[in-house]
C-alpha cells in the first residue's frame, strides 16, 4: 500500500489516457519512483526547485512505456539531479510547533526543501493526502492563501508535481509537490492576486473566450510591448514595473462560467494546445515548441482531475481554471506574444513517409527522446487536449478543428525534436534573437551549478 513515504502503483489504476498496465511495469515504477524519492532527487531552473524525474516517469507509464524504457529514462535524467538536500536543525520542530507563525521564517527558500518534505509527509501520513491538500493549499480559505499563491510559482511546477500524485494516488508524491509549493516565492502568484482583485471589482461586462483573447492582445500595445526593453527571459519584471495597470485591466477580463466548469476546463485545455502548438513558426527557422509556453500545456491535465473530486471546494476549482487562463495568456505576453499560425499547423507536411491515423498510435515514438520528459510530457497533453475537445467541436472557442491538425500538430512536435536533438526547445518564440541560439542555453547550466555549489555548503 502507498504511503508518504513508500511509493506503490497499482497496477489496476488506469491513469488519464486509459492504458491498462501489468505488474511488472507497475513493479518498475514503483522501484525507480521509491529511489527518486529516497534520494530527494530535484532540479533547479527558474527561480525553484522541480522534480522532473517524477514527471517523466510517470507520464510514460500513464503512456504505456515498457520496464525498459522506464529504466532507460531514470539512468538519463539521474545525470541532471541533485541528490539529498539535507534536514536543517530545528526546522522541523518549529514547523510542528505552530505552522501559521513558523513557516513564513522558512518558506520560499529552497534550502528548507528537505525539511518541508519531511513535515509534509507527516501531514499526509497522518491526515491522508486529500485531506492534508486541502488544508495546505486547496481549501480557498486564506490561511492556505500564502502557499496557494507560491504553487504559480516556478511555471506552476508545483501543480504538476501534485497532478501525477493525485493521478496514480500516491501520498508521497503529493508531499513532494506541496514541499516545492512551500520553497516558491509569491511573486506570479500576487500578480493574479492583484488581477482576480480588479475583475471582483470591476467584473467584465462581457465574456472573451480564451482563443479571443490570445488573438486580440496585439490590439492592446501598451500591455504586448511591455516585456520588449531588453531580455524577456526576465519574467514578468517588465510587466510588473512598465505595465502593471495594462497588464491587471487585460487580465481581468477572463472570467469563467460557475455553471459550466467542465467547458471551461475543456476550453482552457483546448486553448492552450493551440497557443503552444500555433506560435512556434518563424520562418525560414524550422519549426520549434518554445520551452516555457509547453508547460501552460502539460499543466491542463491538473484541471481534469480536480474537475470531479468532490474533496475540493467548487469555489477552488473556479478560481483554478480562471488563475490558470490569465497565468497562460500573462506568459503567452512574457514570451513577446508570436503570431499564431493555425494554418502552418494545417498545411504541414510530417517527415514520415507512411503516416499514422492518430494522435495515440504516434505516442510510443515519444518514449525514447533524449531529454529529460517535457517532449513526452507535451505529447500526452496533446492527446488529452484532443480527448477533450471532441464534445465541443461547435464551441466558438475551438481553434482545431479535425484530426489531421491534431496529428499534424502532434509531427510538429516529434519532427522538430529530432531536427534539434540537444535541445529541441526555443526560449521565448517571439524573440528573434531567441531562435539563433542552439544547443542547451548556457543560462541552464550555469543556474544548475549555482543549485549543486548551494546544496553542497547545506550539506
Amino acid at each position: 500500500m502507498a504511503t508518504a513515504y513508500r511509493i506503490q502503483i497499482d497496477p489496476s489504476r488506469i491513469g488519464l489516457l486509459g492504458y491498462k498496465h501489468n505488474e511488472a511495469t507497475a513493479a518498475k515504477l514503483s522501484e525507480l519512483l521509491q529511489k527518486d524519492l529516497d534520494r530527494h532527487h530535484v532540479f533547479f531552473l527558474a527561480r525553484g526547485y522541480h522534480n522532473h524525474m517524477s514527471h517523466h516517469l510517470c507520464t510514460l507509464y500513464g503512456a504505456g512505456a515498457s520496464p525498459e524504457e522506464l529504466q532507460a529514462a531514470f539512468d538519463r535524467d539521474a545525470e541532471i539531479q541533485i541528490d539529498r538536500f539535507q534536514l536543517n536543525d530545528g526546522v522541523l520542530e518549529d514547523l510542528h510547533q505552530d505552522w501559521a507563525a513558523n513557516a513564513p521564517k522558512y518558506l520560499g527558500d529552497a534550502k528548507y526543501y528537505a525539511d518541508f518534505l519531511r513535515y509534509f509527509q507527516e501531514e499526509v501520513e497522518a491526515k491522508g493526502w486529500k485531506n492534508a491538500l486541502v488544508e495546505y493549499l486547496l481549501s480557498g480559505k486564506e490561511n492556505t492563501h500564502d502557499m496557494y499563491r507560491r504553487s504559480w510559482g516556478s511555471f506552476a511546477h508545483s501543480f504538476i508535481q501534485l497532478m501525477y500524485g493525485i493521478e496514480w494516488d500516491q501520498p508521497a508524491i503529493i508531499a513532494q509537490g506541496l514541499a516545492q509549493s512551500a520553497i516558491h516565492d509569491t511573486y506570479v502568484g500576487d500578480f493574479l492576486e492583484k488581477v482576480e482583485k480588479a475583475a471582483a471589482a470591476n467584473p467584465p461586462s462581457c465574456r472573451f473566450n480564451t482563443a479571443e483573447l490570445y488573438e486580440q492582445v496585439h490590439s492592446d500595445p501598451e500591455f504586448v510591448n511591455s516585456v520588449r526593453n531588453g531580455n524577456p527571459n526576465k519574467i514578468l519584471d517588465s510587466i510588473e514595473v512598465l505595465c502593471p495597470d495594462e497588464g491587471v485591466n487585460y487580465l481581468a477580463q477572463v472570467k469563467a462560467d460557475p455553471r459550466n466548469l467542465a467547458e471551461g476546463i475543456a476550453e482552457n485545455i483546448h486553448t492552450a494546445a493551440y497557443m503552444v502548438s500555433a506560435c512556434i513558426f518563424h520562418p525560414p527557422d524550422y519549426p520549434r515548441f518554445d520551452f516555457f509556453l509547453i508547460h501552460h500545456l502539460t499543466i491542463g491535465p491538473f484541471l481534469l482531475l480536480i474537475q470531479g473530486a468532490a474533496w475540493i471546494p467548487d469555489s477552488v476549482k473556479l478560481r483554478t481554471l480562471e488563475w490558470k487562463a490569465r497565468f497562460d495568456i500573462l506568459h503567452y505576453v512574457v514570451r513577446w506574444a508570436t503570431t499564431l499560425r493555425l494554418d502552418s499547423i494545417i498545411s504541414y507536411t510530417p517527415k514520415d513517409t507512411t503516416l499514422v491515423d492518430n494522435l495515440q498510435e504516434l505516442l510510443p515514438r515519444f518514449f525514447s527522446m533524449p531529454d529529460d520528459g517535457h517532449v513526452v510530457k507535451t505529447a500526452r497533453a496533446l492527446v488529452l487536449a484532443r480527448h477533450v475537445s471532441q464534445d465541443y467541436l461547435d464551441r466558438p472557442w475551438i481553434r482545431i478543428k479535425d484530426d489531421k491538425t491534431w496529428l499534424n500538430a502532434q509531427y510538429l512536435l516529434l519532427d522538430s525534436t529530432w531536427e534539434h536533438p540537444d535541445y529541441p526547445w526555443v526560449r521565448t518564440a517571439g524573440w528573434d534573437e531567441a531562435w539563433k541560439d542552439s544547443g542547451l542555453p548556457e543560462t541552464i547550466l550555469t543556474e544548475h551549478h549555482k543549485a549543486e555549489t548551494l546544496f553542497q555548503a547545506s550539506v
